[in-house]
């Protein structure tokens, strides 16, 4: 198989990947709204492309998944910058073989959530007043405050409250998505760059 056509092959296979993440990014993201869950469940499928692809894919991915969102919902337009920052992130990780074992994966997913939570305090306050648009969210956010709590601590404190354990659940699942390619022979793992790569038939 020459260069361009391998060249090829996987830029294709990559378009299919983030037609496929996108997918899952607001099948989740419906999940979590529809059931009131204290999760977003939006950045799955950007971990995944991130981790496969690299950071420009991932970003690619998260940028979509928000502009897609911001049809039916004009604010989740401005959380374009979490979602591809999440994208880069994860990429850079990979590319550089970081997640070589489970502790790193969730060392990673609490730094991916304190990232998403620096990006999310700013649109937040412009967009909700503070408040993060989650019910479990804007539970805790009325309760910091009745007990006296600022607005900032209320801000800082509910939305780690969400973005941690989303972060921490949707690494792990992008990870097992990985993993689970690998095993069955779809993907395959480069050990100089990190990258899991469609397998070249």
């Amino acid at each position: 198989m020459t260069k361009n056509s391998t060249d090829k092959r996987y830029i294709i296979g990559m378009f299919f990947t983030v037609a496929c993440s996108l997918g899952l990014n607001l099948a989740g993201n419906e999940i979590a709204v529809n059931f009131n869950l204290p999760f977003w469940l939006d950045t799955i499928g950007t971990i995944f492309t991130a981790w496969i692809g690299g950071p420009l894919w991932g970003m690619l991915t998260g940028s979509l998944t928000n502009l897609i969102m911001g049809i039916n919902n004009i604010s989740a337009i401005i959380f374009c910058i979490v979602n591809a920052a999440i994208g880069i992130i994860v990429g850079i990780c990979s590319r550089k073989n970081y997640c070589v074992n489970i502790f790193n994966v969730l060392c990673m997913s609490v730094f991916i959530g304190i990232i998403a939570t620096v990006c999310s305090i700013p649109a937040n306050y412009f967009i909700h007043d503070g408040m993060t648009g989650n019910v479990w969210g804007d539970a805790l956010f009325d309760m910091l405050s009745i007990k006296g709590f600022g607005l900032i601590p209320c801000m800082v404190l509910s939305i780690i409250f969400l973005e941690i354990p989303d972060k921490i659940i949707s690494v792990l699942m992008g990870y097992g998505l990985v993993k689970l390619m690998v095993k069955i022979g779809f993907l395959k793992c480069d050990k100089q760059s990190g990258y899991s790569f469609f397998v070249k038939k």
